[in-house]
C-alpha cells in the first residue's frame, strides 16, 4: 500500500462554513416611498436648487455619478418635498466621501471641525440636524472610501410635517486656511413609510 497515496486520495475532514449572515433589510424596501427627486444625481442637478456644487462621474458609489462640495467654497444643495399626509416614519441615507489635508480643530464642542458638512430637514418650523461630519471624521485618510449615514425620524420628528412641504439642505462650510476638505456626496434617499387614512366614527347618542 502506499500510505502517501492513500492519505492525499482521502480529503482531510472540515467541518462545514457557517452561511454568511444576511445583511440588514434595509429601511428603505417596500413599502417605503423615496419622496426625493434625482437623489443620485443621475440627472445631474435636476430637481436641486445648489450653489457652488460640482457634478462629478467619478469617484461615485452608485450609478454614473455624484456631486461635490468644497468645504472653502461655502457651497450648498437643496430639495423641497411634500410628505404624504399619513407618514408614520421616515429614513435619511446618504453616501458622503470625506477628502481632506485638513487635520486641525473646530472652535468648540458643538463645531469640533474646520471644515465640515451639515446636513438639516426642516419646514414647518420644526428642524432636524441629520448629520454634521467634517475634517477629523472617518475620512479617506484613514482608509474608509464612502461613509454611509443612516437617520431614523421616528413618528414624534415626521408628525410635525404630515402633509407639508421640508426642505433637505446639505450645506459645507471651513476655515479657508488653504487646507481643502471635499465631500462628494451620493445615492441620497429619504424614504416615508405611511400608515392607513384614520377613520373617524361619528358620536352617537344613546338612548337610556
Amino acid at each position: 500500500i502506499h500510505i502517501g497515496r492513500t492519505v492525499a486520495a482521502v480529503p482531510a475532514a472540515t467541518s462545514p462554513s457557517p452561511p454568511p449572515a444576511p445583511g440588514p433589510q434595509l429601511p428603505w424596501t417596500p413599502p417605503c416611498q423615496d419622496v426625493l427627486t434625482n437623489g443620485g444625481f443621475e440627472a445631474g442637478l435636476t430637481g436641486w436648487q445648489a450653489a457652488r456644487v460640482l457634478p462629478v462621474t467619478s469617484p461615485v458609489y452608485e450609478g454614473a455619478r455624484a456631486v461635490r462640495l468644497a468645504a472653502d467654497d461655502a457651497g450648498h444643495i437643496s430639495q423641497e418635498v411634500r410628505l404624504p399626509a399619513h407618514a408614520l416614519r421616515a429614513t435619511f441615507f446618504a453616501a458622503v466621501r470625506i477628502e481632506t489635508a485638513d487635520s486641525g480643530e473646530g472652535p468648540s464642542p458643538d463645531m469640533p471641525f474646520d471644515d465640515w458638512m451639515r446636513i438639516t430637514l426642516a419646514g414647518a418650523g420644526h428642524t432636524r440636524l441629520l448629520a454634521l461630519m467634517g475634517n477629523t471624521s472617518d475620512s479617506v485618510l484613514y482608509g474608509l472610501a464612502w461613509d454611509e449615514l443612516l437617520a431614523l425620524l421616528p413618528a414624534a420628528d415626521v408628525r410635525p410635517w404630515r402633509g407639508r412641504t421640508v426642505r433637505l439642505t446639505l450645506e459645507v462650510g471651513g476655515d479657508r486656511d488653504n487646507l481643502p476638505t471635499t465631500f462628494t456626496v451620493d445615492a441620497l434617499r429619504l424614504c416615508v413609510v405611511q400608515g392607513p387614512p384614520r377613520a373617524f366614527l361619528p358620536w352617537l347618542p344613546q338612548n337610556d
